[in-house]
């Protein structure tokens, strides 16, 4: 799972990692694609906090209850979203340690000013949102800053720097992985 603003490099992370490890992503972005079936619904209906509210717990309900049936299979997940309160990651350590499997956060980060540049030159796809409006993304960058609960000492944890290759990056989730072990 991942801690991060958009634009950190979260979903090029998870893409990456799902070819080597051949492993489910499950992308919150998507998942409220196909909920509500256009990007216009969706901001028509994740207008202020409260709605935003219930639509994620929706949205990751129904990537929890997919995530528990695929690691039920014997299969990796990855959860390409922002994991970014403690409670949303404790979701997901439960569902892990109820099917053996061991979580780790990836705290993706860049500077602010390369997610700003990320997020407005992006492509629109099915797995990510281009914020053309340098105030509106502005202002879902400094929501998503606000919002974040660093991970604890408790939590298992690899720090990825999101202008680094992925070859760089992955070498770094290994070392994270071979001290959990």
């Amino acid at each position: 799972m991942f801690v991060g603003i958009p634009g950190s490099g979260k979903t090029t992370f998870a893409k990456n990692l799902a070819k080597e490890l051949r492993a489910v992503v499950l992308n919150s972005d998507s998942e409220r694609l196909y909920m509500w079936g256009n990007l216009e619904t969706i901001q028509a209906t994740h207008v202020n906090a409260d709605e935003r509210k219930a639509a994620n717990k929706l949205t990751f309900g129904a990537m929890n209850y997919a995530a528990n049936q695929v690691l039920a299979a014997g299969h990796s997940v990855i959860y390409d979203c922002n994991a970014n309160h403690r409670w949303e990651r404790q979701e997901k350590y439960d569902i892990a340690e109820r099917n053996g499997a061991n979580a780790i956060v990836a705290r993706v980060q860049v500077p602010y000013e390369v997610s700003l540049h990320r997020v407005q030159d992006r492509e629109s796809s099915h797995d990510s949102r281009k914020f053309f409006d340098h105030e509106k993304a502005s202002s879902v960058l400094d929501r998503f800053s606000a919002e974040i609960e660093e991970p604890g000492d408790d939590e298992r944890v690899v720090y990825i720097n999101g202008e680094h290759s992925f070859e760089e990056q992955y070498e770094v989730l290994n070392q994270c992985i071979a001290t959990l072990q």
